[in-house]
């Protein structure tokens, strides 16, 4: 499937597009099959990328964090990337879809630096939170606003040129995450990556691991586009267990 979501109109991508991206994406996955199991490097699209965001943040919720139900200490300075990585939450970029000056309190917001440097710097608080805390509320009421990880350096295709053996995944299904272990595993589906090319269309792989170690071999691509609240660009995750038949 395509789509897209603006708050204006007139951004919208034009039906025709949208239906032509589709029927490609469609007819690329004809006739999948299914791989055996190994242990290997995993490229995730943007669309399913953004998923490791959304754990992150539910992770560095302060509810979560005072109700200690979260795989993170949530102590400002715990590394939990490599350095070059930072996440952002911004809620006053022009014309995003989770953009507000106030959240759901009437508590102004500001752009915060979530991840900075791989370090945890900020953690999303609203006035009951903060107060669990003894914190101060940052204006997130209501969560997140437009929340993003920063473009890495590396293309897409830089990603995935020297991996002799890896999965692209295009879908994953289910909730499989722990917020309280970090451990994860999901079912899925995309492409399988023989000596640096996509090849054939895969059904039916689970990919499992935890997400603490996934979050620590991140590498991040530089086509970050802004399709909905919580947006990634593409991921690669050195060493995942990606279970076939």
């Amino acid at each position: 499937y395509e789509y897209s979501s603006k708050r204006f109109f007139c951004d919208l991508m034009k039906p025709r597009l949208i239906g032509k991206i589709a029927a490609e994406r469609a007819a690329a996955r004809l006739s999948p099959k299914k791989i055996v199991t190994f242990n290997g490097p995993a490229v995730f699209e943007p669309r399913v990328a953004s998923s490791f965001l959304s754990h992150l943040i539910s992770s560095i919720s302060g509810h979560n964090l005072a109700r200690k139900v979260s795989f993170i200490k949530g102590d400002i300075g715990e590394i939990l990337f490599e350095e070059s990585i930072n996440v952002i939450d911004d809620p006053l970029i022009k014309k995003g879809l989770g953009s507000r000056n106030f959240d759901s309190e009437g508590v102004s917001c500001k752009k915060l630096e979530l991840i900075k440097k791989g370090k945890l710097n900020e953690i999303i608080l609203d006035t009951y939170s903060s107060k669990m805390l003894n914190k101060k509320s940052n204006g997130r009421c209501g969560g997140a606003t437009n929340c993003y990880f920063e473009n890495g350096k590396l293309a897409r295709e830089d990603l995935i040129k020297d991996i002799k053996k890896g999965v692209y995944v295009t879908e994953l299904f289910s909730s499989g995450f722990n917020s309280v272990t970090g451990d994860l595993s999901k079912g899925g589906s995309g492409f399988l990556i023989e000596n640096g090319e996509i090849t054939y269309p895969i059904s039916e792989i689970t990919v499992a691991g935890n997400i603490k170690d996934m979050f620590k071999e991140m590498l991040l691509a530089n086509d970050l586009e802004f399709k909905s609240r919580i947006n990634s660009p593409t991921i690669r995750i050195n060493n995942i267990n990606i279970a076939g038949k």
